[in-house]
């Protein structure tokens, strides 16, 4: 468990959506005035106990820095470090900066994410001093309010999609572990210091599955039976509906594998995003299977309380041990030939679209 909350202090937020910013000064000004500044949003969070340290992830503060091409969003929390994200408003692409380790990192956030659009509705209210109309988005399936404002003279919506203003305030759903909210508070209109918008120099860009290697060392140990390109050792289980599971008669699929326990909180953490892997991936040749060593009784009750779509196995201690599972949750992707084609030990925020690709790709 150790080992997860510590890889949680630099990967956790890789992947969520950039964050809003705040209606600020009196002063007033039109869409077509391009103005500059920094703005602070109070960070508030309603998350369920078992997601506690998501929390403290994002901290209390967030900061934005922003001119009429370039935005850059910094979250005020000893726990990321010098992590920050990188906006440009005219090509749409997101980056996210990351220091840890010693090292440097740079990440495109913005491959595979689907813009989301905001639509105007009825409403609004003054935040910071700027009247700020209201609007809703679609984030992750639910529905959020939005407010924005023209009167900054940019147009931003951290969401990626279309922006009729300025986004001031706006919660972000995190799948059914609840959400983090922010609102601005202050906004200071003023010209942006030389180079602070500019590409940072030094960093090494990576791939999610680069960094997450990169970040892991040996910290989540993956076993050599699960590394790239080898073929697991057949194994016949059955799940807790009495389905008998065998792994080489699944061959031509793709097979998805979670190793995961009860009491593990980063593998709760990530079953929603899991869950939306089986919808995704429904009706085509991939199959999902679940392994724990938890007893099914105990497992049955935890289903009660969490929804997990994967295909469940109990009771396979003895299995856990003989396969070298060491990391908890760990996920791991094998082509229809059965080869491993990723695997990856200990949680992590783009945990969705580091299996997407794998699927993907062994679909191919």
């Amino acid at each position: 468990m150790r080992l997860n909350l510590i890889f949680l202090k630099y990967i956790l937020i890789l992947g969520v959506a950039l964050i809003y910013n705040a209606c600020g000064s009196i002063k007033k000004t039109t869409i077509n005035q391009a103005k500059s500044g920094v703005i602070m949003y109070d960070v508030t969070s309603e998350l369920k106990p078992e997601a506690a340290e998501m929390a403290k992830m994002f901290g209390d503060q967030l900061e934005v820095i922003f001119n009429s091409e370039m935005v850059r969003t910094q979250y005020q929390s000893q726990t990321l470090g010098s992590q920050f994200y990188m906006t440009n408003l005219v090509t749409g692409e997101e980056m996210s900066y990351l220091d840890a380790m010693g090292k440097k990192f740079a990440l495109n956030t913005s491959n595979g994410k689907e813009p989301v659009e905001i639509t105007l509705v009825d409403g609004s209210k003054t935040i910071a001093g700027y009247k700020c109309q209201k609007g809703e988005a679609i984030v992750r399936g639910e529905k959020v309010e939005v407010y924005f404002t023209t009167e900054l003279g940019v147009q931003y919506n951290p969401f990626g999609g279309k922006a009729e203003g300025f986004v001031l305030e706006y919660s972000m759903p995190l799948n059914d572990m609840g959400k983090i909210k922010f609102v601005a508070n202050t906004v200071h209109l003023k010209p942006i210091e030389e180079g602070v918008l500019d590409t940072p120099k030094g960093y090494k860009s990576v791939t999610r599955m680069e960094l997450q290697r990169e970040l892991m060392g040996q910290r989540s140990p993956i076993p050599e039976s699960l590394t790239e390109g080898n073929t697991l050792e057949d194994f016949t289980v059955t799940d807790i509906n009495g389905k008998t599971i065998q792994l080489s008669k699944l061959k031509g699929k793709v097979v998805v594998l979670n190793f995961w326990f009860i009491a593990c909180r980063p593998c709760v953490m990530e079953m929603p995003h899991l869950n939306e892997l089986t919808e995704a991936y429904q009706g085509q040749a991939v199959e999902f299977i679940a392994i724990t060593f938890d007893k099914q009784e105990k497992v049955l009750d935890f289903l009660t309380k969490h929804k997990f779509h994967y295909q469940k196995v109990t009771d396979k201690k003895a299995l856990l041990h003989k396969m070298g599972i060491m990391a908890y949750p760990t996920n791991v992707v094998l082509d229809k030939s059965g080869k491993v084609v990723m695997s990856l030990g200990g949680f992590s925020q783009d945990i969705k679209s580091i299996i997407a690709d794998a699927i993907d790709k062994a679909l191919k």
